[in-house]
């Protein structure tokens, strides 16, 4: 049943949500170091630049995890009974 899944499907959600916001604060910083920024100018609001790549590191915190169970089910890691 569903409620024998939640706990692992909580741990997936739980490691995503991590990796995002690892990943976000990593490229907060790292971005404006290899210039991936938004300049400010033309019709932009912002005095600063404002750095790139928060999108870049949610994607990969959604498809890492998910990569990593659809590998552990292909090679049969889970217990017959999910």
């Amino acid at each position: 049943m569903i409620h024998e899944k939640l706990p692992g499907i909580a741990m997936v959600f739980l490691l995503s949500f991590t990796l995002a916001w690892v990943g976000t604060l990593l490229m907060k910083r790292i971005a404006p170091l290899i210039g991936f920024v938004d300049k400010p100018g033309g019709r932009k609001i912002h005095a600063r630049p404002k750095p790139l790549g928060g999108g870049v590191a949610i994607f990969w915190a959604i498809v890492l995890p998910l990569l990593a169970v659809l590998g552990a089910a292909h090679w049969g890691l889970f217990p017959e009974s999910l």
